[in-house]
C-alpha cells in the first residue's frame, strides 16, 4: 500500500516501531505485516500495489513502514502521481491503469535510497516475501527446463547475490530447486502403484539429464534408492508409527527417516 496525507495526521507502529505521518508524506505498507493507526478529521490517497510489481526493483529490499516525508522530491512526485491517478482512474483503460501502477513502482524504486532507513526487522519481512514469491515460481515451473537461477534472476530481476543470500540456508537457489524437483520426484513415485511411468520418465521430466545423475542426487536426498519409493504413498497404522506426526505418515517417509537415522549412525 502507497499512500499520500492530502491533510490531517496519524500515529501508530509497524511492528514494535512507532510511526507520525503528516500532510504531504508518503509511506509504503506491506499489508502481509502488522500496522496499527489512530487517526481524525483526514483526508488520503491509496494505491494498493501488488508485491510482484514492486519486490523485484527492489531486489530484495525492506519497505514496510519506510517514511519519505513532505519536503523531499520524491514525495512531492509520488504525491502528485498518486493524486493525479486518482481523479484519472474512471476513465483509464486497463492498458493506461497498467501502465500508471508501474510508474508508481518505478517512483518508488527511484527513491529507494531514501527508504533504506526502515528498521531491520521490516527489511527482514520483505526479504521473506521475496523469497516465497521464488519459491511459488520454482514450484509452478518444476518440469520446464528453462528453470535456473539465471532464468530467476531475470524474471524477479534480482543479482545473483541477492538471490543466493534468499536462499543462502539451502546452499543456494539451485541447490534449492534441484531439492524441490526431488520431492516432487519422490511425491509422483511413491503415488505410482501401478508402475505407469517409468523412473526415468519421471526424472527427465523434472530436468535430470540421466537416471545415474537422479539416482545418486536422490540417494544423497533421501538415503534410499528411487525404485524403493514407487507405489509407497499408503498409511502406516497409527499403532507404528510412534513419534511420528499425528495421522500417521507414508511407508516412504517411514523409510526415508529410518535409513536417515541408520546413515547417521553409520557416519558416527
Amino acid at each position: 500500500m502507497v499512500q499520500t496525507f492530502k491533510h490531517g495526521s496519524h500515529d501508530g507502529a509497524c511492528g514494535d516501531s512507532p510511526v507520525h505521518r503528516g500532510q504531504g508524506d508518503v509511506w509504503i505498507l506491506d499489508l502481509g505485516r502488522e500496522t496499527r493507526t489512530e487517526a481524525s478529521h483526514f483526508a488520503n490517497v491509496t494505491l494498493i500495489i501488488p508485491r510482484d510489481r514492486v519486490l523485484p526493483l527492489l531486489k530484495g529490499g525492506e519497505v514496510h513502514g519506510a517514511t519519505l516525508r513532505h519536503g523531499s522530491a520524491s514525495a512531492r512526485l509520488i504525491a502528485s502521481h498518486l493524486e493525479t491517478l486518482a481523479g484519472a482512474a474512471p476513465e483509464l483503460t486497463l492498458a493506461e491503469a497498467t501502465a500508471a501502477v508501474d510508474a508508481a513502482a518505478l517512483m518508488i524504486a527511484g527513491a529507494w535510497s531514501s527508504l533504506r532507513e526502515a528498521p531491520p526487522e521490516v527489511g527482514a519481512a520483505v526479504r521473506a516475501t521475496a523469497r516465497r514469491a521464488v519459491c511459488d515460481h520454482i514450484d509452478r515451473h518444476l518440469m520446464d527446463e528453462r528453470l535456473s537461477p539465471e532464468s530467476l534472476r531475470r524474471q524477479f530481476r534480482m543479482s545473483r547475490a541477492t538471490l543466493y543470500r534468499l536462499f543462502e540456508d539451502e546452499d543456494g537457489v539451485a541447490a534449492y530447486i534441484l531439492g524441490r524437483r526431488l520431492d516432487r520426484c519422490r511425491a509422483l513415485l511413491a503415488a505410482d502403484v501401478t508402475g505407469g511411468r517409468t523412473i526415468g520418465e519421471i526424472a527427465f521430466g523434472h530436468g535430470f539429464a540421466s537416471d545415474a545423475h537422479f539416482s545418486r542426487a536422490f540417494r544423497r536426498r533421501f538415503g534410499m534408492a528411487p525404485r524403493d519409493v514407487r507405489g509407497t504413498h499408503i498409511r502406516i497404522p497409527a499403532a507404528t508409527t510412534t513419534g511420528m506426526h499425528a495421522g500417521g505418515q507414508t511407508i516412504s517417509d517411514w523409510i526415508a527417516t529410518l535409513r536417515r537415522q541408520h546413515l547417521r549412525l553409520s557416519s558416527a
